[in-house]
C-alpha cells in the first residue's frame, strides 16, 4: 500500500493546483470480474486509477505513470475499458474514526471505451526480393490506432510493455525469422488524445527468405502476419460465452517486387469468411511479370459470442491458423 499511498499523494497534490478535483478509482480487470457492492474485497490489492473531475462535470481517467506503463489521459488497455470503478474521495475519511458506508452508498463511474473503427493496425510494406542472394528488403509502414496503439506501440518506441496480455501483441513486425537485419526504425510521436494514433516506418532485411529446389523457389510468408487469435479454442469444447479482447481490424498488404520476371506455379489462394463474429480474407495475386501482392484482413466486430455460436469464432480462427502453412511457389521466366 505504500506505493499506492505515494501515488495518491503525488496526484492529490498536482491535480488540485489545476483547479480540478480528484477521486481515487479502483477497477477490477474485466478478464477476472466486475467490481460491485457485492464484490469489493480485493480493492487493497487492486490496481488503481485516478478520476479527474473536469469542468464540464464529467470524469476523465488517468492510469498513474510508472516504470511499467506510460499511458495518456483517458487511455486505458482493453481490460479496463467500459468497466465500473469504485470512486473514493478524501472527504470519505473526515478523520481516523469515521468513514463513509461504501455498501449503502456505492459511488461508481464507467471508464472510457473504444470502438471498432478506431481500433486498427495497418501494415503496408514493399518487399524487394533478390533471388540471387536470397534476401528480401522490407520497407514497411505500421499504423496503430486505439487499442493496437495502447498495447503495442511500446515495442516500437522502446517503452514498457504490458506483461499481462497475450505475448503475440509484443512481437514487432520485423520478427519474421531468426535471420533479420534491422536497418532503421522511425516511430513518429503518437497522438496524445484518443485514438492515440501512431505511425512507424521500418526498414529491415530478411536473409534466407526462401528455399530452392529444382529451380523452383518456395516462400513461406506465414510469419509476416501478427494476427492475435485464440489458438486453443479451435480444439477445445466451450462451456462459457466467448469475449475477444476488443473489436477492431488488423490488415496487411505486402507488395513483393522481383528483379527478374517470375511465374507463380502454386495455387493463388483467395479466402473470404464473413460471419456474426467477424470477417477474414486472404489474397495472393500476381501483378505484372515481377510483382506479387499479398493481402490479409481480419475484422472482429462482435464483443461477445455465445457458447452456442462458438463455431463462428472457430471458423475464423482456423483460417488464421492456416496462414502458417501458406506457400508461394514460383520460378524464373526464362
Amino acid at each position: 500500500m505504500l506505493k499506492d499511498n505515494n501515488l495518491e499523494r503525488i496526484y492529490g497534490n498536482i491535480v488540485p493546483k489545476l483547479g480540478l478535483d480528484i477521486f481515487t478509482a479502483y477497477p477490477i480487470d474485466k478478464r477476472v470480474g466486475e467490481i460491485s457492492p457485492q464484490y469489493t474485497p480485493t480493492v487493497k490489492e487492486n490496481d488503481l486509477l485516478f478520476a479527474i473531475a473536469l469542468k464540464d462535470k464529467t470524469l476523465g481517467f488517468v492510469i498513474p505513470k510508472s516504470d511499467k506503463n506510460n499511458y495518456y489521459f483517458e487511455e486505458v488497455p482493453f481490460y479496463y475499458e467500459d468497466i465500473p470503478v469504485l470512486l473514493l474521495h478524501y472527504t470519505d475519511y473526515p478523520n481516523k474514526l469515521e468513514k463513509r458506508n461504501f455498501n449503502t452508498d456505492f459511488r461508481q463511474y464507467k471508464t472510457p471505451t473504444s470502438n471498432w473503427k478506431d481500433n486498427y493496425r495497418k501494415i503496408q510494406s514493399k518487399v524487394t526480393i533478390d533471388l540471387e542472394n536470397n534476401i528480401g528488403e522490407f520497407k514497411t509502414r505500421v499504423i496503430l490506432s486505439g487499442q493496437y496503439s495502447t498495447l503495442t506501440r511500446s515495442i516500437y518506441c522502446s517503452g514498457p510493455v504490458d506483461s499481462t496480455i497475450d505475448a503475440k501483441y509484443l512481437v514487432p513486425i520485423w520478427k519474421i525469422s531468426d535471420n533479420v537485419e534491422i536497418k532503421n526504425i522511425k516511430p513518429q510521436h503518437p497522438m496524445i488524445y484518443y485514438p492515440f494514433k501512431i505511425t512507424i516506418t521500418a526498414e529491415y532485411i530478411a536473409n534466407e527468405l526462401f528455399t530452392v529446389e529444382n529451380k523452383q523457389y518456395v516462400l513461406k510468408p506465414g510469419n509476416w502476419f501478427k494476427i492475435i487469435y485464440s489458438q486453443g479454442i479451435c480444439d477445445e469444447p466451450r462451456f462459457l460465452d466467448y469475449y475477444p479482447d476488443f473489436v477492431g481490424s488488423d490488415s496487411y498488404s505486402y507488395m513483393l517486387e522481383f528483379k527478374n520476371p517470375i511465374n507463380i506455379i502454386s495455387t493463388l489462394d483467395t479466402v473470404t469468411i464473413t460471419n456474426k463474429y467477424g470477417h477474414f480474407s486472404f489474397l495472393i495475386k500476381q501483378i505484372g511479370e515481377n510483382k506479387v501482392l499479398l493481402n490479409c484482413n481480419t475484422n472482429i466486430r462482435a464483443k461477445k459470442i455465445s457458447k452456442d455460436s462458438i463455431e463462428f469464432v472457430k471458423e475464423i480462427n482456423h483460417a488464421i491458423s492456416l496462414l502458417e502453412q501458406k506457400e508461394i511457389i514460383f520460378e524464373l521466366v526464362e
